[in-house]
C-alpha cells in the first residue's frame, strides 16, 4: 500500500510543480485560481515548495521502507520535513491571494 501511495504522490508533486514552473517563467495560472490570485510569480513558488513537500514525502515513503536497516526516526523525520515544505508552500499560495496594500501619499516622507 506504501508503494501506491508513493507512486500517486509523486505523480501529484510532479504536476503540482510543472504547474508552478508554468505559473513563475509564463505567468500562467490554473483557470480555477485566475480570479483569485494576485501575486503569479509568489504563487508559482509556493506551488514549487509545495510540490517539492509531496515529492519529499513519497521518496521517503518508497525509500525507507525498502532499507534493510534503517532508524524510524528517519522516517518520521522525513516525513515532518515533508509536512513542513507542504506547510510553507501553503502559506506562499495564501499570501498570494491577499490584495496589495495600497501606498499612501506620493512615496516621500514628510520632514
Amino acid at each position: 500500500m506504501t508503494v501506491y501511495a508513493g507512486v500517486m504522490g509523486a505523480l501529484v508533486a510532479l504536476l503540482i510543480g510543472v504547474s508552478g514552473v508554468a505559473a513563475l517563467t509564463r505567468g500562467w495560472l490554473l483557470p480555477v485560481n485566475r480570479r483569485s490570485v494576485r501575486r503569479v510569480r509568489l504563487h508559482g513558488w509556493g506551488q514549487l515548495v509545495m510540490a517539492l513537500g509531496l515529492g519529499w514525502n513519497a521518496a521517503c515513503a518508497l525509500t525507507l521502507d525498502r532499507l534493510a536497516a534503517y532508524d524510524g526516526l528517519m522516517r518520521e523525520w522525513g516525513t515532518f520535513g515533508g509536512i513542513a515544505l507542504i506547510l510553507g508552500g501553503l502559506v506562499l499560495v495564501m499570501l498570494s491571494q491577499l490584495p496589495r496594500r495600497e501606498r499612501r501619499g506620493g512615496g516621500t516622507p514628510v520632514v
